[in-house]
């Protein structure tokens, strides 16, 4: 034995419940247990294989047609190419080879498609494109996901790109994540919010200039302004310490959601000690519907093991 903890094949479940409520768990960047490549095709394969609930990859439009599954907009952040990713087409995109990995390629969308198809795990594309997409790009990621029938949902901190989508491809499920409006206090760790607002969160917004109203007044307008920015999203990607700081609040976020038919995903929580056992529970209490990680596996054999005593 080399010291590393090894785990059964075959993923135990796809979900658990905690503190009375089933929570599903989200592979981030298609890794199943803190190991591997992410966003890389033998990643994904390892999560089809356990059976994950949802897969999440990067991804970032090209320039005719596919997409690129990476999580930068430069090409030097992640190859040993350079220029913008939004620029490159399919050709210089099965050329690439992965900077972590020389010996890999960055996958392309299409590659991802044929690969989940025949699996009952989700899809879900964190959309990285900063600029506007194009009808042409919206629609080329629509057909892109066609033969997965449903079972994909693109997430976005641009809320102008879902938008894009929304009118480009009809019926394509789409996910907001507001973490470029509002965050935890404790965040300081990007240029927008660039402002503690007045009730203890980073929040840029006129309503956070100064004390009008109660703390859950102001996370309930907060939360119907950012739904109208995107006002066909089915899910929330949140930042599981927002999440946290509006329950010592008093206000379950996934509560208020809920009630707008709207669900919750917490990110990105991995399981690091007690202390991540302690947290997801509390996610759970709150009424969060996934929780993103890296360690799906450690978090399920986690909480097995605390059930059997």
């Amino acid at each position: 034995m080399n010291g590393t903890t090894c785990y059964p094949a075959r993923m135990l479940a796809t979900s658990a419940v905690v503190a009375g409520r089933e929570v599903s768990f989200t592979c981030h960047s298609a890794l199943l247990a803190g190991v591997g490549l992410p966003n890389s095709l033998p990643a994904i394969g390892e999560c089809l294989d356990a059976g994950a609930a949802r897969i999440e990859i990067d991804v970032h439009s090209m320039a005719d047609g596919d997409y690129l599954v990476c999580h930068a907009n430069r090409l030097e952040e992640v190859s040993m190419s350079s220029g913008a990713v939004g620029r490159l087409t399919r050709a210089e995109a099965l050329e690439l080879r992965d900077k972590r990995d020389p010996s890999s390629r960055l996958p392309l969308l299409s590659e991802v498609v044929e690969l989940v198809r025949g699996h009952s795990s989700e899809l879900q594309l964190d959309l990285k494109d900063w600029r506007p997409l194009t009808p042409e790009r919206a629609r080329a990621l629509g057909e892109l996901v066609r033969p997965l029938e449903g079972r994909v949902i693109v997430s976005s901190g641009q809320d102008w790109n879902l938008r894009a989508l929304a009118g480009a491809v009809p019926g394509l499920r789409l996910g907001f994540d507001p973490d470029r409006y509002i965050r935890a206090g404790a965040r300081d760790d990007a240029p927008l919010p660039g402002r503690l607002g007045a009730y203890g969160y980073r929040d840029d917004h006129l309503l956070a200039l100064g004390r009008a109203q109660t703390v859950a007044d102001y996370l309930r307008d907060r939360f119907e302004v950012l739904l109208a920015q995107c006002p066909t999203a089915v899910e929330l990607f949140i930042e599981y310490g927002l999440l946290l700081q509006a329950q010592d609040d008093g206000v379950s976020l996934a509560e208020l959601l809920h009630e707008r038919g709207v669900a919750v995903s917490a990110w990105t929580l991995d399981l690091r000690g007690p202390e991540s056992l302690a947290a997801l529970g509390r996610l759970a209490s709150a009424g969060v519907d996934r929780v993103t990680t890296n360690t799906s596996r450690q978090f399920i054999v986690a909480l097995e093991k605390n059930a059997a005593g």
